[in-house]
């Protein structure tokens, strides 16, 4: 910004964090931001939100599939599973012992499927928290 300018150059700048450049030797006569010394920084303690997730493989399921858990809600959950209709056809409690668990679909709930696309649903009391999808292929 060359000298001479209008006199409504500097309208509405904050001063407290600018700084006119007046002898054009910083920011070519641009105003430029002041320099803060202190301590800057966010010491808010966020800690993240806990969460839990349900998948099953292999996709398309030929045998029992296997089912993997995650839950770091540190609360005992429950799996449901749903036909393509919405009807309940198995539902079973997952005890939390561990954050990452992996095991097997029981064989009555195996018996309970043909093939068909079904919904697997996590959930904590009566609320569903997460939910995959299991295909059927036997």
């Amino acid at each position: 910004m060359q000298f001479p300018h209008s006199n409504n150059t500097y309208v509405a700048w904050d001063w407290e964090i600018w700084a006119p450049d007046v002898d054009q030797t910083r920011n070519n006569g641009y105003p430029y931001l002041k320099y803060f010394y202190g301590e800057v920084g966010n010491h808010d303690l966020v800690e993240p939100i806990p969460e839990a997730c349900i998948s099953a493989y292999p996709q398309p399921a030929s045998q029992k599939p296997a089912i993997s858990v995650k839950n770091e809600l540190g609360e005992d959950l429950s799996y449901t599973i749903y036909n393509i209709r919405g009807q309940k056809l198995y539902s079973a409690k997952i005890p939390y012992f561990i954050k990452e668990q992996i095991f097997e679909l029981p064989g009555e709930a195996w018996k309970l499927m043909p093939n068909g696309v079904y919904l697997l649903t996590l959930e904590k009391g009566n609320r569903k928290i997460a939910s995959t999808r299991l295909v059927v292929l036997k």
